[in-house]
């Protein structure tokens, strides 16, 4: 069966609006939507990622910033886990959706 989408995307009003496999598509969300709006790492307000408009800067122009301060607090919730430590994230990825380590550079498809 396959996995359902990890990272939850909420509005200012803590309602579900959507769900995605790739934290660039959950950013891409919140940049056209604007702030207030959550990704979390799941349902739970407390497995809040990212709030638009308060973590960062908000537009487009951001989106990559986003998805890599997505990717450190994740890291960073698994390196803090209770005596998990940092293999935690790695025991649980079961696919190549599921992210393990900060990328070494995301990829851009800026215009030239």
């Amino acid at each position: 069966m396959p996995k359902s989408p990890k990272y939850k995307v909420y509005d200012r009003a803590n309602v579900y609006i959507a769900a995605c496999k790739d934290p660039a598509d959950a950013a891409a969300i919140l940049a056209i939507r604007g702030a207030g709006y959550t990704i979390r790492d799941g349902h739970p307000r407390k497995a809040t990622l990212w709030t638009e408009g308060e973590d960062g800067n908000t537009g487009f122009e951001t989106v990559g910033v986003t998805v890599l301060r997505v990717y450190e607090k994740e890291c960073a919730r698994a390196g803090a886990g209770a005596g998990a430590g940092a293999g935690a994230r790695e025991a649980e990825a079961d696919d190549e959706n599921t992210p393990t380590h900060l990328p070494d550079a995301l990829p851009v498809d800026a215009p030239e």
